[in-house]
């Protein structure tokens, strides 16, 4: 009981660093088919391509939210059983 408060300290910092490490990482782009899609001007296979990268940067930006929520959750955790006694 006396190491859950430095284990979600532990947990905190890695997830502060892993959300840092994920913005600091290019967004998703366009790819060579969406480009290509574009200038052959297949609309319907640009439209599922575009709606593709749109996904991908809301999942992005989801975890990166995550990440640094989760680290402000475990900071909060931590907090709360500091001054825990394990003698109940």
């Amino acid at each position: 009981m006396r190491l859950l408060s430095p284990l979600c300290l532990l947990l905190a910092l890695a997830m502060l660093i892993a959300g840092f490490a994920l913005w600091a990482v290019e967004a998703p782009e366009a790819g060579v088919e969406l480009h290509r899609a574009r200038v052959v001007g297949d609309d319907n296979y640009t439209d599922v391509l575009e709606a593709k990268l749109r996904q991908r940067r809301a999942a992005r930006k989801t975890l990166i939210f995550c990440m640094f929520g989760g680290s402000a959750a475990m900071t909060l955790a931590a907090f709360a059983t500091l001054g825990r006694n394990a003698t109940s």
